[in-house]
């Protein structure tokens, strides 16, 4: 249930998420996911880089939906910058 909750979040903020979570992991893609990876850290959204331009996300059973919000209100604002 997070892992869409963030999935939708993240189309939202107009990142491609491919292939749609069927799991707790989210990949998703950025123009320039190398800078966007290290936005994130700046912010304490960690996610791992899986190649140029993807990154990739994992939920678990501690992170509930404040968290997720959390998070893409992080990931908004790093986009933003």
């Amino acid at each position: 249930r997070n892992a869409q909750r963030l999935a939708t979040g993240l189309a939202g903020l107009g990142l491609e998420v491919t292939p749609w979570p069927e799991t707790n992991i989210v990949r998703f893609r950025a123009r320039d996911a190398l800078h966007l990876w290290g936005a994130l850290a700046e912010r304490g959204v960690l996610v791992n880089p899986v190649d140029a331009g993807t990154l990739r996300a994992v939920t678990h059973l501690d992170v509930g939906e404040a968290d997720i919000d959390e998070a893409l209100q992080r990931i908004g604002a790093a986009l933003a910058a």
